[in-house]
């Protein structure tokens, strides 16, 4: 099989600009191939948490602006998600083989009935999802007629038209047909590309079909709710017992309230948004308080975790060195902190097993402990301390050659509804001797990386004291399991390679259904 032209096709399919013969082409090798069909189902399982990020990017810039914060002025093609989801969906009935031929049998216990006809849905993404009735379906699983209940965290599906819908715990919905639903409680946003227009949610005293839109959705256990519309139009019907059927268009930027059945009426609730309907929020949390053993919100320093063992220390005169044979992960007694490590080469860097190959070779070289530090507890090291700590929340000493990783299950369980979506820190190398060793005259330099699941998001090779002062940004999603930060010597030896990572913090966005409805709730 040729990798690169499938990988081709597939790009350009989720980027919704392939052309004809193309996606002739394309279908040929799903139809023919196992593993061009593997391939595929991969790129779209990846693809499928895109559209919540999205949402999610919408709602931090909105909150950025407020915050004259800019986001990067580029993106990837590859993050066109109304493309991406309306291509996987078309493209997986094209070949005829559905969600159930692609992803094969699911594993762990059925989600609904194994004797209906067809998946109907797919299971594109979870976070913090808690199921009910031992559902636990996994991402990436095909779903048949039946219903799912979702206790807390939210879950996103696409159903095979098209339709890409969030669920917001506590909620259940009922899987109908590959195009309709029913909402018996709880909340939901729905995203409706063309092909899939004429999606239907049903609730229990009204119809709410999308003539091409994105809507959401809030239905209280009487039956009593509220449909917001950001973007086109829905019709809904009210259709209770003992009444004729009304019928209302609500255009983008409306909303009304699906009142009781006494009055039988559609209430108008006024303007709306998504960011107002789903609740977002965000707060920053302190990375020298989760590395100094707090969560994030507790103001912790002047705590060393030695990179080679894992053993805490409170003393800034404890300045372990090591040479070490080959590179190992130790565990830290702290349940923020999954680990650290001494970079050399290819170097695991988490406790599932995950390996970072990019490191360079060190000879298991280090030099003291990784340190965290808050201005008034006397200076640890030499150097512009004051540059990198300019909103004076405190620096991350770390000397090549070390690494540290945090456990971001652990901060989202430490902050119920809360997802990481961003690191944001400013870094330098603050050693005093104006970038050169006053022993042989050469360059000394150090490098910091970024690593997210053995991934490096960020990194920035033979960081000298002459280059200053440098920010970093690194954006994170709510799958996201471990973050790694690094310092490794520039290849020049690891003298003079002390890196301070200033002023970090991990911005967090809660975007609970749950949090949106109480706080709607609470307004009327």
């Amino acid at each position: 099989m040729d990798h690169t032209t499938l990988d081709h096709l597939i790009d350009a399919y989720l980027d919704g600009d392939i052309a004809e013969a193309e996606l002739e082409s394309l279908q040929q090798m799903l139809m023919s191939d196992a593993e061009a069909k593997a391939r595929f189902w991969e790129a779209v399982r990846l693809h499928g948490a895109m559209r919540e990020l999205c949402l999610t990017r919408q709602g931090m810039d909105a909150m950025r602006s407020q915050m004259q914060m800019a986001m990067p002025a580029q993106r990837s093609s590859r993050w066109r998600i109304g493309a991406a989801m309306a291509a996987a969906a078309a493209i997986v009935l094209a070949v005829g083989v559905m969600f159930y031929t692609l992803n094969g049998p699911p594993s762990g216990p059925q989600v609904v009935s194994s004797t209906a006809p067809a998946a109907v849905a797919m299971l594109t993404d979870q976070n913090s999802a808690v199921w009910a009735d031992r559902q636990s379906p996994a991402t990436g699983q095909s779903l048949n007629p039946g219903r799912l209940k979702l206790t807390s965290g939210t879950a996103q599906l696409m159903f095979a038209d098209g339709a890409v819908v969030t669920l917001y715990g506590p909620a259940e919905l009922k899987l109908d047909q590959t195009n309709l639903a029913t909402l018996t409680a709880g909340t939901l946003t729905a995203w409706v590309p063309e092909q899939a227009h004429g999606f239907t949610v049903q609730t229990p005293r009204a119809t709410i079909v999308d003539l091409g839109t994105e809507f959401g959705l809030r239905i209280a256990p009487d039956g009593t709710g509220q449909v917001h519309v950001f973007d086109g139009q829905v019709r809904v019907t009210l259709n209770e017992v003992g009444h004729s059927p009304l019928t209302q268009i609500l255009l983008a930027g409306q909303s009304a309230a699906l009142a009781s059945t006494q009055t039988h009426t559609l209430v108008d609730l006024g303007p709306t948004s998504q960011q107002q309907f789903v609740g977002w929020r965000t707060q920053q949390l302190d990375v020298v308080d989760l590395v100094a053993g707090g969560v994030g919100t507790t103001q912790a320093a002047k705590r060393g975790i030695n990179p080679s063992s894992g053993q805490l220390t409170a003393s800034t005169a404890a300045r372990p060195t090591t040479n070490m044979s080959a590179p190992v992960f130790s565990r830290v007694d702290d349940p923020m902190i999954d680990g650290v490590f001494v970079p050399d080469g290819p170097t695991p860097i988490d406790s599932t097993g995950h390996t970072f190959s990019g490191f360079p070779n060190t000879a298991g070289n280090m030099l003291g402990a990784i340190w965290t530090w808050r201005p008034g507890q006397g200076r640890f090291v030499a150097g512009p301390v004051d540059k990198v700590c300019p909103e004076q929340r405190g620096v991350i000493y770390m000397h090549a050659n070390a690494g540290v990783t945090i456990d971001l299950n652990a901060v989202r369980q430490a902050h119920p509804g809360w997802l990481p979506s961003r690191l944001r820190l400013v870094c330098a190398n603050i050693e005093n001797v104006d970038g050169i060793d006053p022993r042989d005259n050469q360059r000394v330099a150090a490098d910091l990386w970024v690593i997210v699941d053995g991934q490096a998001r960020f990194k920035r090779t033979d960081v000298n004291s002459r280059d200053g002062v440098f920010e970093v940004d690194v954006e994170l999603t709510g799958a996201d399991r471990f973050l790694t930060l690094a310092a490794t010597d520039a290849g020049n030896s690891f003298n003079y390679d002390w890196l301070a990572f200033g002023d970090p913090v991990m911005e967090m966005i809660s975007y609970s259904g749950q949090n949106a409805a109480s706080q709607q709730d609470q307004q009327e």
